[in-house]
């Protein structure tokens, strides 16, 4: 993958976190794994959870196991809309 395409896939999801109420950062809790170079964290937004949630860590993980599981997670939301189960 080339530096440019890596950029789009960034502030792609990036901005897909960010309207499902995440954000990501450094993995807090020290497992970072060189056999699978840099991982990153998936944290709720501070202001969607109450304060004691900050430090939750909802998913770990290279940068293409991210893009693999934003995809899951976004299938599952517009599924459950189209059996009506969800509105969000």
């Amino acid at each position: 993958m080339s530096g440019y395409s890596l950029i789009l896939k960034i502030q792609r999801m990036e901005k897909d976190l960010h309207d499902l109420g995440m954000r990501w950062g450094y993995d807090k809790f020290g497992r970072g794994d060189s056999e699978h170079g840099d991982t990153v964290a998936v944290f709720p937004r501070d202001e969607e959870l109450p304060i004691y949630t900050r430090d939750a860590s909802l998913f770990y993980g290279t940068i293409n196991q991210l893009d693999t599981w934003l995809n899951g997670v976004k299938w599952a939301r517009d599924y459950d809309r189209m059996l009506r189960i969800s509105d969000r």
